[in-house]
């Protein structure tokens, strides 16, 4: 898993550190799942932890959002803590620290951190229910956990997945899609309180369909685009979110311990 990772991360890295390090990222909507995913962390909130930081760019925006707050962002892959201290150094912040730990066995004490997250990560493991209970022994009393998975509802993604599962040759096979109903009963088996559900990003899979031709990668892109701001986003206006909420490509989970 480290090496699938580390490899993949080095080479979209490569091209533009900054940009790959950035909420932006490559990809549109990545700005409006950051805002969603961190909606409930503010000022208040001193230490917060990223279990599987990935390119390291959450991290990266909750370090500019609140200067006084420490993030720490721990992930299996060396290259991943690489580029994400990159990415850090070119932006000249001193609040954010990367480090190389197994989600699994958190190199943290009981009940530390104000929040702790992560975003596209447990869907990978089948004893994912681990890495819950692992982030939650260092959340603090009145903390927050924050979970992002794939939603089994945003039907775009659920075929490209199965035919990635089943026909396509892939390094990371495992990739379990949750439902709304499945993610809040694992964390209120948990004891945790307060469950809020929300989603973001119902078009983002169309958006990073990629084919070999330019033609039709820009083609998806700009389709995509064109129906998450003409269509779902004010769809979403006039209903409190609900399509967002319940077909978005991730499902965003917030909950107090």
């Amino acid at each position: 898993m480290e090496d699938v990772w580390g490899k993949r991360f080095k080479k979209e890295s490569s091209t533009d550190i900054m940009k790959f390090t950035s909420i932006d990222g490559f990809l549109p909507f990545s700005r409006d799942t950051f805002n969603i995913l961190t909606k409930d962390i503010n000022k208040k909130d001193k230490r917060i932890l990223e279990a599987g930081h990935g390119s390291g760019r959450n991290c990266i925006g909750l370090a500019e959002k609140f200067p006084k707050s420490k993030i720490i962002g721990v992930d299996l892959s060396n290259e991943s803590v690489k580029i994400g201290q990159l990415g850090a150094k070119k932006r000249g912040l001193n609040n954010v620290l990367f480090i190389k730990g197994d989600i699994f066995h958190l190199p943290f004490k009981n009940n530390y951190f104000d929040v702790c997250f992560n975003q596209g990560v447990i869907e990978h493991f089948e004893d994912y229910k681990k890495v819950i209970i692992e982030m939650t022994r260092i959340t603090k009393k009145g903390g927050k956990l924050i979970i992002a998975v794939p939603n089994k509802y945003n039907l775009i993604h659920r075929y490209y997945s199965t035919y990635r599962r089943k026909i396509k040759t892939n390094d990371i096979e495992l990739e379990i899609l949750f439902t709304r109903k499945k993610l809040k009963k694992e964390l209120e088996e948990l004891g945790l309180k307060k469950i809020r559900i929300n989603g973001s990003g119902v078009m983002y899979r169309l958006a990073k369909l990629r084919l070999n031709s330019l033609y039709w990668n820009g083609f998806f892109m700009n389709l995509a685009i064109l129906i998450e701001y003409s269509i779902i986003k004010p769809l979403d206006f006039i209903s409190s979110r609900f399509f967002s909420k319940n077909f978005g490509f991730e499902i965003i989970a917030s909950a107090m311990k």
